[in-house]
């Protein structure tokens, strides 16, 4: 084992520690999520291994002398690598589904050797098609229960229940689908799920979705959202893309205030 340097800090799911340390849940989420956006849409090198015992959280002195939140990212043997070709492919398929474009998600997920991108549309959001709305009520009662044991068996039902009834023909698409996806992507999708069980874990004060696609449109295809297009029409088209991500975040608060409130 190779130690680079003494790490003093506490894991990322640890919140009375951050509580003693003054630490914003919501500050150490964000910060995580926008680091794994940026890993993925914007360097093309992932650390896919992020769970909590890999991630740690300390307050530095800033320059003038003020305490500040800092993430550290241990652990840096299993990394996956991916091209720009790649890398910006994947940035437009995350760009598509917050425009709802998906003739463009199809396109882009068929270039990439995705097969049956609809449910691998399922998959990134963690929801069904027809719940592909601002807010989807789906997606934010399931990440704000508060108890993981209640989470996994809810979780762990409901996978079993919606793969039963399935027909023949659906079942052997979704198998077809993860058993021919790009290599990449599976470690990509395992960075994904972890970092949403750490969310999960923080009380769920960060809107993965919306923070995820930000970066992604700033690195997509699209020269309408990457901002290479300076047009008047580009700059109103980015502005109601923002618009609808702070609609995302509203909409997320309300469930999780009235979420919290159902599940205490």
């Amino acid at each position: 084992v190779m130690t680079m340097e003494y790490i003093h800090g506490c894991k990322a799911n640890d919140l009375q520690a951050m509580k003693e340390m003054k630490v914003s849940p919501k500050e150490v989420g964000t910060i995580i999520f926008e680091t794994l956006s940026r890993q993925i849409f914007e360097h093309g090198f992932v650390h896919a291994d992020p769970h909590p015992g890999n991630v740690f959280v300390r307050t530095v002195t800033g320059k003038k002398g003020e305490q500040k939140t800092q993430v550290v990212l241990l652990d840096h043997g299993l990394y996956t690598e991916v091209d720009d070709t790649f890398r910006r492919q994947y940035a437009t398929l995350w760009k598509d589904l917050v425009t709802r474009d998906m003739d463009g998600f199809r396109q882009v997920g068929h270039e990439m050797g995705i097969r049956h991108p609809d449910l691998f549309a399922q998959v990134l959001l963690m929801q069904s098609m027809d719940s592909l709305n601002v807010g989807a009520e789906g997606e934010v009662v399931q990440d704000h229960m508060q108890d993981s044991e209640e989470r996994k068996k809810c979780d762990h039902k409901s996978r079993a229940a919606a793969w039963g009834n399935m027909d023949e023909e659906t079942q052997a698409k979704w198998m077809d689908l993860m058993q021919h996806l790009p290599q990449q992507i599976h470690f990509l999708l395992r960075a994904l799920f972890i970092q949403r069980a750490l969310n999960q874990g923080l009380g769920a004060p960060v809107n993965r979705f919306s923070v995820m696609a930000t970066v992604a449109a700033q690195n997509s295809l699209d020269a309408t959202f990457s901002g290479e297009d300076k047009s008047y029409s580009a700059a109103v088209s980015r502005g109601w893309f923002r618009t609808k991500l702070l609609l995302v975040d509203y909409v997320s608060w309300i469930g999780a205030f009235f979420g919290n409130i159902f599940l205490s």
